[in-house]
């Protein structure tokens, strides 16, 4: 849904295959090609996902993303940096600095996140000031247009080839762990503490609460 719901609204992300049932590996390699990532359309922390580097390996992914889900969902593997931007905010938003992962291992799976103390965050990633700017504008722009309240992590990839940026992921509900990066981007940014993110996150929910409370539910 987000997925559709960026492309309506123009805003780039990477070329993607979904099909509940006949997922048909033709299909992927029609559109996407041989390198791409296989994963349960909603599941998080990397669970079930699996990169494919030949059409031999397709089948084996689509099982392991199966077991999480009854929808898949075959995305193209883009060859660049994937980065967060953490966008907070209801009705005025705002965006920290961009954040990166230098992992040891093929992709940021569930053990580079939780597991492999090799794993280093950057913030901020090293970016030009301009690059800085666009990223931030994308992920508010995606933030937007999805309707998002309270917080929001927007995965973005900054492609090597063009240094175009597509909109990975929208996380919604994102790690609020000690080596998650949405606590951390805040702080690094804002110069505040985690104390500092609970309190406004909780300010913005009471905020958004009072809005939907000053609606009209009902005509009598």
């Amino acid at each position: 849904i987000i997925d559709h719901l960026l492309n309506r609204s123009r805003i780039a992300n990477n070329l993607y295959f979904d099909k509940n049932k006949d997922l048909q590996i033709k299909n992927i390699l029609e559109k996407i090609g041989e390198v791409s990532f296989i994963k349960p359309c909603n599941a998080g922390s990397s669970v079930g996902v699996t990169k494919v580097t030949k059409k031999e390996e397709i089948e084996a992914a689509l099982v392991e993303a199966f077991k999480y889900d009854t929808r898949v969902l075959a995305e193209e593997a883009v060859i660049g940096d994937e980065l967060q931007v953490l966008v907070m905010g209801n009705n005025i938003l705002k965006a920290t600095l961009p954040g990166g992962v230098k992992v040891t291992r093929e992709f940021f799976d569930y053990e580079a996140k939780y597991l492999d103390e090799t794993t280093d965050h950057i913030i901020p990633w090293d970016l030009s000031e301009e690059e800085i700017k666009e990223i931030q504008s994308v992920a508010k722009r995606a933030y937007a247009v999805t309707n998002c309240k309270g917080f929001a992590r927007v995965d973005i990839f900054v492609r090597d080839s063009d240094r175009k940026m597509l909109v990975n992921e929208i996380n919604t509900i994102p790690g609020m762990t000690a080596v998650s990066m949405a606590p951390a981007m805040y702080m690094k940014t804002f110069n505040k503490t985690y104390g500092d993110f609970l309190d406004e996150l909780i300010e913005l929910a009471i905020e958004n609460k009072k809005e939907k409370d000053s609606l009209t539910t009902n005509r009598g």
